[in-house]
């Protein structure tokens, strides 16, 4: 989602016995925001927007008909998938 930018990082550390650590990396740095605008009186988004680039992000959610597993019919099941 977008051209990510890449930093050079440089990290160094000194203790007060004199001993130091010296690491470096190359890290990303990327953004992630809501977008809850307002689109009238009445509504707003609600949509992600990665990088400055809105996307679509669809989700679905499944809840057991029945705690027992074996209580619940093939029937049902192709009632519920329907």
């Amino acid at each position: 989602m977008g051209t990510q930018n890449l930093y050079s990082v440089h990290v160094t550390a000194q203790s007060s016995k004199g001993g130091s650590a010296r690491h470096e990396f190359t890290a990303g740095i990327r953004t992630i925001g809501l977008d809850t605008e307002k689109i009238d009186a009445d509504n707003r988004r609600f949509r992600f927007v990665v990088n400055g680039v809105p996307i679509f992000a669809k989700g679905g959610n499944w809840e057991t008909p029945d705690s027992i597993y074996g209580r619940v019919s093939d029937e049902r099941y192709e009632t519920l998938g329907a």
